[in-house]
């Protein structure tokens, strides 16, 4: 049953990372995120702020309810599914039009779409997937946790939200070498 508490800690802490990180990124330079949709070409111009705001505001819940956790929890991940599968639905049409832009999933970058920031989302999924599986167990509860196993967790999340979110270079280095 610990093992079950000390993963589904590891998942809430990494999508409330990714939710996190991602949605203070998209408010410190909104305008890049606005234009990285018109440039997908999916949606129509006249709504691309009111979309940017939505997916925003989606980001910032998924990261208070994950993090809030309780009878939160588990519709912080659902919804971090929805968004994450968003995004990856996206990403796969500006592939397979080969549109030529960037992703600015973590802030403005230069970096062009590849299928390694769709692999990225999937694993996010995954790992919210994880805990909603979890907690579909009886008993699983965050109140076990002492501050020092909260603080491990955290830790191994912590690294494993900023190993994955650069996986693009880290596979561009073993393609290199």
């Amino acid at each position: 049953m610990m093992i079950l508490l000390f993963v589904l800690s590891f998942c809430r802490i990494v999508i409330a990372l990714v939710f996190g990180f991602s949605s203070v990124k998209k408010m410190m330079n909104m305008a890049a995120f606005e234009q990285t949709i018109i440039q997908f070409d999916i949606l129509p111009r006249s709504i691309t702020r009111a979309v940017a705001l939505l997916f925003l505001v989606g980001e910032c819940v998924v990261a208070l309810l994950v993090t809030v956790g309780g009878p939160f929890l588990k519709p912080g991940f659902y919804l971090s599914i929805l968004l994450l599968s968003i995004f990856c639905t996206a990403l796969i049409s500006v592939l397979r039009r080969h549109i030529r832009t960037s992703c600015n999933c973590f802030g403005s970058t230069k970096k062009m779409v590849s299928a390694i920031e769709g692999w990225r989302n999937v694993g996010f999924i995954v790992c919210a997937c994880a805990g909603c599986i979890i907690l579909a167990e009886p008993n699983t509860s965050q109140a076990y946790l002492s501050p020092a196993e909260w603080g491990v967790i955290g830790l191994g999340a912590a690294v494993f939200w900023f190993l994955w979110l650069h996986l693009d270079e880290i596979v561009q280095l073993f393609q290199q070498g």
